[in-house]
């Protein structure tokens, strides 16, 4: 009952449905080396997180050009495998179409939660390094324990690459509901911060990735075309008879292999001294 016309539709409903994946530095993998390690170059930043660039300046004949020391910094990606297995009763299997509805469903649900919690919070290792484990990652401490309020936004936005706004999503636990959809900008009686699915602007996603409300990173803003995405081997699907044959059981392994990590070193220190980053998040802690 699993075939390959099947696959496409799993792996289109990862894509329409992951969070980082779609909005990342998507690396094109090799078809005849699917899980091989790729390096590619890395943003080069300095002690102090500016941007190590080749530098213009006056010349004329007579003048020697002065060397502009940037080296290109590396970035290593090697897809590991993830997978897991699910037990299906071989009374169920006898409707066919009914057994495919539910591991469809159970699949697909599946891989989009782990894969968005992972290039999210992954530790390394067997695991992508998440955006929150980088030293990319600036955290802004809140106006309020346990609240968020439009000063938090406004602290948040602050530190963002404005120039790029319109490529940042807000990602935000929705235990902060209460606090975030009725938001108003500076008083009760200001405009409405949380419209149409956006806050001040910016498309919101709800998403248990994000910690519960007055945790670190209940509400984060990101530019995720700042972190690296690598998928190795698409999703394979296979079924056993036999592992569980005593009792009466078919079981079907989904597997397929991704990496993931910051294009960047720490957060940026730009010409006029101000801090930004791709990668906000809103801390426990009070200001």
């Amino acid at each position: 009952f699993i075939t390959e016309r099947q696959l496409p539709i799993f792996f289109d409903y990862i894509e329409n449905n992951s969070i980082v994946r779609p909005r990342s530095f998507n690396i094109p993998v090799d078809s005849s080396m699917p899980n091989a390690k790729v390096t590619m170059p890395k943003l080069k930043q300095d002690a102090t997180g500016a941007f190590v660039e080749a530098d213009f300046y006056p010349v004329g004949e007579g003048r020697a050009f002065t060397t502009t020391d940037a080296k290109i910094a590396l970035a290593t990606l090697e897809p590991k495998k993830h997978g897991c297995l699910v037990d299906m009763p071989n009374e169920t299997l006898e409707n066919t179409n009914a057994a495919e509805a539910l591991i469809n469903r159970m699949l697909k649900r599946a891989a989009v939660k782990y894969e968005n919690t992972q290039f999210t919070s992954g530790a390394g290792g067997m695991f992508p390094i998440g955006f929150q484990n980088t030293e990319a990652m600036y955290t802004v401490k809140r106006n309020t324990a346990n609240q968020v309020k439009y000063e938090d936004i406004l602290a948040m936005l602050k530190v963002s690459m404005l120039d790029e706004k319109n490529n940042y999503i807000w990602m935000g636990s929705q235990s902060a509901f209460n606090y975030i959809y009725p938001m108003r900008d500076d008083s009760t009686y200001g405009e409405k911060v949380y419209r149409d699915g956006k806050l001040d602007g910016i498309p919101f996603i709800w998403t248990p990735t994000a910690s519960a409300l007055g945790t670190t990173n209940d509400l984060m803003l990101v530019n995720l075309q700042y972190y690296l995405t690598y998928i190795g081997t698409s999703l394979r699907l296979a079924q056993s008879k036999e592992y569980k044959f005593n009792r009466d059981m078919t079981v079907i392994r989904a597997k397929y292999s991704l990496d993931g990590d910051s294009w960047l070193s720490k957060y940026i220190t730009r010409d006029d001294s101000t801090i930004v980053s791709p990668f906000i998040g809103l801390s426990s802690e009070v200001a």
